[in-house]
């Protein structure tokens, strides 16, 4: 129900509410995870910690949630309590045990199907709603939670423009800011169906996703974006984003939303969320002539295909087989050897991670990690975006290291970028370390193209680790003054 965390906590609101940890601060109001005591149960509690900074005070803050407690929805995330106590203003709420759809886009795009369901029940709960004459007002990604069974839940209904007035809620569709509630949630709509298929943010709302791209200052829709987008999904977006560019007739309320999507095919209910590998679109004829154009040989697919359910288990996000492990996590002496790969040309990569070290924080964008391995060269892993290309002289690099299971003579080394211009080397080492300087530099290019092949030399002894070691960022074309780099695949060549 968020992505940060904090330290925990032993504090009690009105003799049952138990704080435990926070999981999202702000200057004005901290959300927590925490107890209720009494039904023992878990609960979302959102405090207000600077009443004078949020517009109305505390009365405004708890109105608000009183309003949003009259809604009955199973799309809604539901709430329980709203008081003052000790001083406190409070909120409690539902606490829903997955994720907020950002964190899920910030890997991917969704495939088509599941971003119609997605959108679809968002949509039901905005309708419903303002069937109840209740607004959101400040709805996107961040607050529309996904839990691992599939289930789907808005939250901070009523309370979105008292946070965003407060410096809390995302950036404003400019041609918005005029609108009544109601339609600004319509737009709303239309913009998180936008992100759903490109994992692009329309408006600037999600700052983790890049911005969406425009031509003479008009957006681009979906299909302008990302090859395999419907036709009739790119319709839906136009006709609530920018009506005036189609015949078909604007979508200006909730439940137009909801039947406008209805009729197209989705995914039924309960669907589980998507491992990484499952999230982008795949399209097998245009993957494969890509590859072919690389140079990569057909053969390497199939060991890519196999390697990315590696990846998948290696980072918990695919099912474990049973007695799996983890090979990198592992000490050396409990991971089985790997063995031999289908195509003598192409060496079986057993396992891969992100690999940030000090003075790094050991992740980077992990998630995306199992996209540098699918065998699709249109979806990357990507770095976090930096200030300069030097990594804001925060650190020397990062780079996803891959663990072959056994040492291996490799001869090349495929990588395929999403842009021109990174600087990369490839480093490697018979164990693993946690410093890059635990791995010998073997190849090197300091101005990579869309594809480099990095070719140790013959007398390189087998290694079993080997590190993909990015030292030089490129700037991003959609984010003035920031940096950063994404790997589209690798394949090993024996």
């Amino acid at each position: 129900m968020g992505e940060r965390t904090g330290a925990a906590v032993d504090l009690v609101l009105a003799g049952r509410y138990r704080l435990v940890q926070p999981v999202t601060g702000h200057a004005v109001t901290t959300l927590w995870r925490g107890v209720d005591e009494v039904l023992a149960r878990p609960v979302a509690i959102r405090t207000l910690d600077r009443p004078d900074a949020m517009p109305g005070g505390a009365d405004q803050f708890l109105d608000a949630a009183v309003t949003a407690g009259r809604l009955a929805h199973p799309r809604i995330a539901s709430i329980y309590d709203a008081s003052t106590e000790d001083g406190v203003s409070y909120v409690v709420s539902e606490w829903v045990d997955g994720g907020a759809l950002v964190a899920l886009l910030d890997a991917a795009p969704l495939r088509p199907r599941r971003a119609t369901t997605v959108v679809a029940q968002v949509a039901e709960a905005i309708a419903h709603a303002h069937e109840c004459g209740v607004t959101h007002d400040d709805l996107d990604t961040h607050n529309v939670l996904l839990s691992a069974d599939g289930s789907i839940k808005v939250t901070d209904f009523a309370l979105g423009a008292l946070l965003r007035a407060a410096g809390q809620g995302g950036s404003r569709e400019p041609a918005a800011v005029d609108l009544a509630a109601e339609a600004r949630d319509v737009r709303s709509l239309g913009a998180l169906l936008y992100a759903c298929l490109t994992g692009r943010s329309a408006y600037g709302a999600e700052p983790e996703l890049p911005l969406a791209p425009t031509r003479d200052g008009v957006l681009l829709t979906p299909r302008q974006v990302r090859a395999g987008v419907p036709r009739e999904l790119d319709a839906v977006v136009v006709r609530i984003l920018a009506p005036a560019r189609t015949r078909l007739p604007a979508l200006t309320t909730a439940s137009e939303v909801v039947a406008a999507l209805a009729p197209l095919p989705g995914e039924g209910p309960g669907a589980a969320l998507p491992a990484p590998a499952d999230i982008a679109p795949g399209h097998g004829d245009a993957r494969t002539s890509r590859w072919v154009r690389l140079g990569i040989p057909v053969a390497v697919l199939g060991v890519l295909a196999a390697a990315a359910l590696a990846f998948g288990y290696s980072l918990g996000e695919l099912p474990r087989p049973p007695g799996a492990v983890s090979p990198l996590d592992a000490p050396a002496s409990e991971v089985p050897v790997a063995p031999e790969a289908a195509s003598t040309a192409a060496a079986r990569i057993v396992a891969v991670r992100a690999f940030d070290p000090p003075p790094g924080d050991r992740q980077e964008r992990d998630r995306t990690v199992p996209l540098a391995t699918d065998g699709d060269a249109s979806t990357a892993w990507e770095t976090v975006r930096y200030r300069s290309a030097d990594f804001g002289n925060l650190k020397e690099g990062v780079g996803l290291l891959f663990d072959l299971g056994s040492p291996v003579k490799v001869r090349s080394v495929e990588i395929a970028f999403a842009q021109k211009g990174v600087a990369v080397e490839l480093r490697a080492a018979a164990t693993n370390s946690d410093s890059a300087d635990g791995f010998r530099v073997v190849a090197a290019d300091d101005d990579a193209g869309e594809r480099t092949t990095l070719k140790p030399s013959a007398t390189e002894p087998a290694a079993r680790f080997w590190l993909v070691w990015l030292t030089r960022l490129v700037k991003a074309e959609d984010d003035e003054g920031r940096f950063h780099a994404g790997i589209a695949e690798v394949a090993f060549g024996r």
